[in-house]
């Protein structure tokens, strides 16, 4: 099975994204009606991300293995550098 770079980057930066969030909104032991709503907005944004995934991927795609070379082929075959 061969993965891609996009699905795992995009999971793991939203997912620190997520935890560190959690963790300011819950060092004071509180978690108030609005921190708990802006998280529900935080997931409905990863959400519209996915829906809109081929877009981001592409874009994100054209500077990193276009412009700055990372995450491409070699040409010993299907090697890919990240």
């Amino acid at each position: 099975m061969q993965l891609d770079w996009w699905p795992i980057t995009r999971d793991c930066i939203m997912f620190g994204i997520n935890i560190m969030i959690l963790i300011l909104v819950s060092w004071d032991g509180k978690i108030y009606w609005y921190e708990g709503f802006a998280m529900f907005i935080l997931y409905l944004f990863y959400f519209c991300v996915l829906f809109q995934n081929k877009k981001i991927m592409k874009f994100f795609k054209k500077y990193i293995e276009g412009k700055w070379h990372l995450c491409t082929r070699s040409s010993y075959g299907n090697i890919f550098f990240c």
